[in-house]
């Protein structure tokens, strides 16, 4: 029998898409799709060092139109006005306050403060909007991973987060959703948290989840890619369930494409192991049989929230008002089949990027129809 040992663990965003299409729109009269465009791109090949990035892990939309970007090669967080035009940046590699390794995620929170996430060591520092370090702390557990980071208000953020925890001798895989004060790490608030042994016949299912939050409002939204039937949870700052919408009671999930091995809206975690005769190895979990209702979610400048549809080939998005009344389809036309984007919304707007670009890392500015 094989005993696993989880030595190392390794988490990437599939978002490659599925080819089935979707069903028509269910207990919602048509009121047309709008069409999110890219009107204009950071980031060139070569030529000014600022706009030449070696790997884009995480972007953000910020207020008045300009973008803030995280690169995990240069350790620098980038940041551009409304025009494009380069700002400044600040960090780079190494231990000191202020400098990163292995940079995975970031939260640009309202007052400016940007909270940086680290990959495998679980580090966090908060940086004022010059760059200087105003404290640092790190995630329970080993390899404390932050698989998404959002700004929920002045002092806090979002994290949605993995990690490994010793129970009795033996490695646990832990994944929750959690708001932490940015300048301690103190955990204000709980709103998931799932825990697994590292075999393959764990189902990690449960543990995946797409989450938005509305920095003005302080609401959150949460959707569960096992949910049995289109829903998104709603929590107060506190964490506390306060709603539950369900805009479409009819909707089936998508059969998934098990030969691609790539699900939107899941993640896969591969570990090594070492069996009783010595060998060892990689494995990765199982992945789901069916494509989550919703893949991705987000609240735009209005703050409507926005649901991606689970195995959507075309990036095909639901637009709900804050009450979870549906107003249109929305189609984001920036991608080829073959993309790993990354869609993020905010009080700034639309922008986007790949996680695997095959030329150049840049950002995308999506604009709709009426803005363009």
């Amino acid at each position: 029998m094989k005993t696993i040992l989880v030595t190392a663990t390794v988490l990437a965003l599939l978002a490659a898409c599925g080819s089935t299409q979707p069903p028509a729109v269910q207990d919602a009269p048509s009121l047309g799709a709008d069409t999110l465009r890219a009107v204009d791109s950071i980031g060139v090949l070569s030529g000014d060092s600022c706009y030449v990035f070696g790997h884009i892990m995480d972007a953000y939309p910020l207020p008045g139109g300009g973008l803030a970007l995280l690169d995990r090669i240069t350790c620098r967080v980038s940041l551009f006005d409304g025009n494009g035009e380069f700002l400044r940046s600040f960090g780079r590699m190494g231990e000191a306050p202020g400098e990163f390794q292995l940079p995975i995620k970031f939260a640009v929170l309202p007052s400016g403060n940007v909270v940086v996430g680290e990959l495998l060591n679980g580090k966090v520092t908060l940086l004022d909007p010059d760059g200087n370090c105003l404290s640092s702390w790190h995630h329970q557990g080993l390899g404390g991973i932050p698989l998404l980071m959002l700004p929920f208000d002045e002092g806090s953020f979002l994290s949605y987060n993995f990690a490994l925890l010793m129970n009795r001798m033996t490695l646990q895989l832990q994944f929750s959703l959690r708001r932490y004060d940015a300048f301690t790490g103190d955990v204000l608030a709980e709103y998931m948290s799932w825990e697994g042994t590292g075999r393959p016949e764990t189902d990690f299912v449960p543990a995946y989840i797409c989450a938005a939050a509305n920095t003005e409002t302080g609401l959150v939204y949460m959707s569960r890619c096992d949910a049995g039937a289109w829903r998104i949870e709603v929590f107060d700052a506190a964490g506390t369930p306060v709603d539950t919408l369900q805009a479409f009671p009819d909707r089936e999930r998508l059969p998934a494409d098990m030969e691609s091995g790539f699900v939107p809206g899941t993640w896969m975690v591969s570990y090594s192991y070492q069996d009783e005769t010595g060998s060892s190895g990689m494995q990765s979990t199982n992945i789901p049989e069916l494509h989550p209702f919703i893949s991705d979610l987000g609240v735009d400048p209005e703050g409507n929230i926005w649901a991606r549809r689970g195995g959507v080939e075309q990036y095909l998005w639901d637009v709900l008002s804050p009450e979870g009344v549906w107003l249109r389809e929305a189609v984001i036309e920036a991608f080829t089949p073959e993309s790993m984007p990354r869609v993020v919304m905010g009080p700034g707007g639309f922008i986007a990027f790949e996680l695997n670009p095959e030329d150049i890392g840049r950002v995308l500015l999506l604009r709709g129809q009426s803005e363009q």
